[in-house]
C-alpha cells in the first residue's frame, strides 16, 4: 500500500509501539522501507503487510486509522505577531489533542500554521483549525483557504490521475478544490518534491478531496499459486475475464526458485473488497470474499444523487460548510492576540466563560459554518 513517507514515524510510534500493537492485534508482519533512514534525496512510500488474508485486510486499514491529519493555513501578514504559547492556543492544543506548529517561509514573508491530530479524531481537528483561524485570522478568517499535503509515489500518479486526468477532474469538480500534482518528469523538480500533492480550498472540501485520493491510490497483493494452479487451470482467457469482472490488473510470474509461480493482483484501495474477490476466483474458493473496511468518503458518491447544472450550481466559496453535529464548545476564553485584554466587570466574565472567541470574533460567520452539513 502507499502511505505518506512523512507519517510512517507517527504510525510507528514511540518505540515503535504503535506498529507493533498492530502487529500483534492482526498476527502481521508490518514494514515500513528502511532504505528512507539512509537516502536523503529519495524516500519511499510503500509499506508492505504480510499475513493471512484476514489479517492483512484488518492491518491494511488500522494503519489508515493511524495516519495523522494536518490541516494549514497562511497567517494574515497583520497577526505575523501571534504567540505559539499563549494560553489560548496553549489550551486548544489540550482541549482537542491537537499539536500546533508555525512554519515560516522566508522567501514568501509568511507563515504558514499546521494544525496536528489523527484520522479517527477529525471532527476535533477540524473544530480546532476552524477556532485557530478565528483567533488568529480574525475578520479574515472566512477568506483564507485552508491546505493539506500528502505525499503520492511519482510512479502512481497515472493511476490516482485517471485517464487523460478524468479521476482528478472530477475530485475538483466535485469537492471545489485545487489539487496540485508536481510534473514528475520535470528534472528541474527534486526528487522530493516530485511526489508531493498539496489540495486547497475549504477545510471540509480539502478533507473530502484527500479521502477521494486516498481511496484511488493502488493496493496491490502478492501470493503463491497452488502446484494443481497449473497453466491448464488458468488460461489466459480465464484470467482476462475475472480482470474484466472486478477491474482490477492480474499478472502471474515465475518465482525465483522456478517451481512456484506467484499471482500480482493490483486494483485500488477503495476497491479493496475487489482484489479479494479476484484472489478466491483465481484459487477456486466459493466461500464469500473479506470484506474491506473502507470509508464510504474513499467513494465519489453516486451519480444518481441530485446533480447541479451549470445553473443551479452555487458560485465557489472558500467559506466551510461546517460539521453534521456540531462539536460542545470548551468553557473558557481568552483574548484575541492583537487585542488588548479589557478588564470586564464580574458578570461580563461570567457570561464569557462559557464562548471560547476571542471578543472580535466573527461569531455568525462561525456558527454559520458548524451548522451546516459536511456534505
Amino acid at each position: 500500500m502507499d502511505v505518506s513517507y512523512t507519517d510512517h514515524s507517527h504510525i510507528i510510534g514511540k518505540g515503535g509501539l504503535s506498529i507493533k500493537r498492530v502487529m500483534e492485534e492482526t498476527k502481521c508482519h508490518v514494514h515500513f522501507p528502511d532504505s528512507n533512514r539512509s537516502n536523503s534525496n529519495e524516500k519511499s512510500n510503500q509499506v508492505s503487510i504480510s499475513g493471512d488474508i484476514k489479517g492483512v485486510e484488518l492491518a491494511r486499514s488500522r494503519v489508515r486509522e493511524l495516519t495523522p491529519l494536518i490541516f494549514g493555513f497562511e497567517l494574515p501578514i497583520m497577526s505575523q505577531n501571534v504567540d505559539l504559547n499563549s494560553a489560548y492556543i496553549v489550551k486548544i492544543q489540550e482541549q482537542y489533542k491537537v499539536h500546533v506548529m508555525f512554519k515560516t517561509r522566508p522567501k514568501l514573508h509568511a507563515t504558514l500554521v499546521l494544525v496536528k491530530g489523527v484520522e479517527w479524531e477529525v471532527h476535533q481537528v477540524k473544530q480546532a483549525t476552524l477556532l485557530l483561524m478565528e483567533y488568529m485570522c480574525e475578520n479574515l478568517a472566512n477568506q483564507i483557504p485552508v491546505q493539506m499535503s500528502m505525499e503520492i509515489s511519482p510512479h502512481h500518479h497515472p493511476t490516482v490521475l485517471g485517464k487523460n486526468h478524468s479521476n482528478l477532474k472530477a475530485i475538483m469538480q466535485h469537492t471545489n478544490c485545487q489539487i496540485m500534482f508536481p510534473d514528475a518528469q520535470d528534472p528541474n523538480i527534486p526528487n522530493l518534491k516530485r511526489s508531493k500533492v498539496t489540495i486547497t480550498g475549504s477545510i471540509h472540501n480539502i478533507y473530502n478531496a484527500r479521502e477521494l485520493l486516498l481511496g484511488s491510490l493502488p493496493l496491490i497483493i502478492i501470493f503463491d499459486l497452488p502446484d494443481d494452479s497449473t497453466e491448464q487451470n488458468l488460461k489466459a482467457e480465464q484470467i482476462t475475464e475475472i480482470q474484466t469482472a472486478v477491474d482490477v490488473t492480474i499478472n502471474i510470474k515465475q518465482k525465483a526458485n522456478k517451481t512456484t509461480k506467484a499471482c500480482v493482483i493490483k486494483g485500488v484501495e477503495k476497491c479493496a473488497s475487489n482484489i479479494y474477490k479476484a484472489r478466491n476466483m483465481i484459487l477456486g474458493i466459493d466461500a464469500t470474499p473479506i470484506y474491506a473496511d473502507i470509508p464510504a468518503n474513499y467513494h465519489m458518491p453516486n451519480v444518481s444523487s441530485p446533480a447541479q447544472t451549470k445553473e443551479t450550481a452555487p458560485t465557489p466559496s472558500l467559506n466551510p460548510p461546517s460539521l453534521s453535529s456540531p462539536l460542545i464548545s470548551p468553557t473558557w476564553y481568552f483574548p484575541s492576540p492583537t487585542t488588548p485584554q479589557q478588564q470586564a466587570s464580574p458578570l461580563y466574565q461570567f457570561t464569557q466563560k462559557q464562548q471560547f472567541f476571542p471578543p472580535n470574533a466573527n461569531l455568525s460567520a462561525y456558527h454559520q459554518q458548524m451548522a451546516m452539513s459536511t456534505g
